[in-house]
């Protein structure tokens, strides 16, 4: 177990008022801190110069509850205005921040927001709640319940030590007054609101980063689903699979199978480029997954297997798939009468594969008039925009893609879904949802994390 620390302002009613203990003494005698800040203001400095009665009083009850009470004296002499807020919030914030570099994070920070002037209380009160760092307000009620009357004599006949002999609050039977304030923490209600608004904006990695400021998230299982998300949205299974394994997360996944996984959280990247309104990177990002899906239609609805007809080369740090004449004339001869036919002739096999070579191959064998006008709108959409999109610096809209292809960035993505049909990736309707419904997990587990 971790030290109790206190910070308190002095007020009026302390050490002992009426009789009874005053605030700061209520609370050493409850919580029996190891260590006290005590603040002064020019007028209570005066009070422990005269006749050292905060001091006095706390030694007093280290004795009686045989606790040892270390404290610490912070005076501010010019402190008079003592009712402005602001002056505090900032001169406490000083003061609790410099506390707080000396703590561990199993030690637990007091604050006394019962006494003093309203604008101290209202300063630790705020501060209290905007910070995520385990501290506790306390409030201390009057032995009255209402506002306490001062009955002693005035200041200058204060005796302590008849006032400490004549303390109620010392006998056995005494009454609990104390109360922990269960304040929302503000600012990490903010921050969670923060990042709950990135996930809902598919901003995994903002979400993340926000979540990294808060007080106890390394290695949580939040921290570890967000990492899930973020790798995920970067199409690196292998990390994201790590975290998700380390967050107990068996269904990050919708789709098991290596390579129509592969296929389908591309084309979920595409998805999310268009919530993100990034269409220009989504309008680039189209080549890859279109020529993926025609490859696996040409094997399902045609009986041609690209693999058999071409070879890989390496291209720095890519492999690229060329076509291999011999292989063709072994496989599939009539692949070369359909190239003749669409070039003229003059088709040329040492090229790579690009997905209009793929079109015409899909035109020239099958008789899915559905499925060849799909495609083509397709080539259309890479033909007529692709290109300014790769090329352009200027901001591309669903406006920009309605006018040049007659389709929205929806309706493309809405025509690529149908086309997993037509490839063999039989993918249900409810998981072309599964980044919302990762996202209501996720969602769940920031509410969930205290």
């Amino acid at each position: 177990m971790g030290k109790r620390i206190l910070f308190s302002p002095i007020g009026g009613t302390d050490p002992i008022s009426n009789f009874r203990d005053g605030s700061l003494l209520h609370i050493c005698r409850i919580y029996r801190p190891d260590e006290v800040y005590i603040f002064l203001s020019k007028e209570m400095y005066e009070n422990h110069i005269k006749d050292n009665r905060y001091v006095y009083c706390l030694d007093k009850l280290s004795e009686l509850i045989n606790h040892k009470i270390e404290y610490k004296i912070i005076v501010d002499k010019d402190l008079v205005n003592v009712q402005e807020y602001d002056v505090f919030y900032k001169l406490f914030m000083d003061i609790i921040s410099d506390i707080k570099s000396n703590m561990q994070p199993e030690d637990v920070l007091y604050l006394n927001t019962s006494s003093g002037t309203p604008g101290m209380k209202n300063a630790l009160f705020i501060i209290a709640t905007m910070d995520e760092y385990n501290m506790i307000p306390l409030q201390v009620s009057t032995p009255l319940k209402k506002i306490n009357p001062h009955l002693e004599v005035s200041d200058k006949e204060y005796d302590i030590e008849l006032y400490w002999e004549y303390n109620e609050d010392n006998k056995d039977d005494f009454e609990n007054r104390c109360k922990e304030i269960k304040s929302l923490n503000l600012l990490k209600l903010l921050k969670k609101d923060m990042i709950k608004k990135h996930i809902s904006a598919y901003d995994y990695n903002a979400a993340l980063v926000t979540a990294q400021s808060l007080v106890d998230i390394e290695n949580s299982r939040l921290e570890y689903m967000l990492k899930a998300a973020v790798y995920r949205s970067k199409l690196d299974s292998n990390n994201a699979d790590k975290y998700a394994n380390l967050s107990n997360w068996d269904n990050l996944y919708d789709i098991k199978d290596g390579t129509y996984r592969k296929i389908f959280e591309y084309a979920m990247i595409l998805w999310l480029k268009i919530q993100r309104e990034e269409l220009a990177d989504y309008i680039r990002a189209l080549t890859p997954i279109i020529v993926s899906l025609y490859e696996l239609i040409l094997k399902k609805e045609c009986e041609i297997d690209i693999e058999k007809i071409t070879y890989e080369k390496q291209i720095k740090k890519d492999k690229v798939r060329y076509w291999d004449k011999a292989k063709i004339k072994n496989n599939y001869p009539d692949i070369i009468d359909i190239f003749n036919k669409e070039y003229k002739n003059k088709f040329d096999y040492d090229k790579p594969v690009y997905s209009h070579h793929l079109v015409n191959l899909i035109n020239g064998k099958s008789d899915d008039y559905n499925l060849k006008e799909k495609i083509n709108q397709l080539t259309d959409v890479e033909q007529n925009i692709r290109n300014i999109a790769a090329h352009s610096m200027v901001k591309i809209t669903d406006d920009d893609i309605i006018k040049r292809t007659g389709l929205t960035s929806k309706q493309i993505f809405d025509i690529i879904k149908g086309l997993f049909v037509k490839a063999g990736i039989n993918v249900k309707s409810d998981v072309w949802d599964t980044y919302n419904r990762m996202n209501e997990k996720l969602i769940n587990e920031v509410d969930e994390f205290k």
